[in-house]
């Protein structure tokens, strides 16, 4: 099933609303995606599109034992969206860095 990034950032630190930047030696900071099945964030640039596909596929973001492998998708003319197209049917749309 398709599922579209629509938005992603650092995960709160339990118990607050702030995130955790790692200092060296330190466990790295974990992600948060947000997906849907409609692609409700999109970039009006391939590079910018690309960018953001080449940081998201570094984090490594699994759902359950699936890993997420990101493309690029023209949903537009020269609009873009951000979708794990063979995404698991899960009952949350969240999914975080292992």
């Amino acid at each position: 099933m398709k599922a579209y990034v629509l938005d992603y950032g650092l995960t709160p630190e339990p118990g607050t609303s702030k995130t955790k930047i790692s200092r060296g030696g330190e466990k790295p900071p974990q992600y948060e995606v947000l997906f849907g099945h409609k692609p409700d964030w999109s970039l009006g640039a391939i590079s910018l599109a690309k960018a953001e596909c080449d940081f998201l596929n570094s984090l490594k973001i699994h759902v359950g034992q699936h890993r997420c492998h990101f493309e690029i998708e023209e949903v537009r003319r020269s609009v873009f969206a951000i979708v794990c197209k063979d995404h698991p049917r899960t009952e949350s749309d969240r999914s975080s860095k292992l």
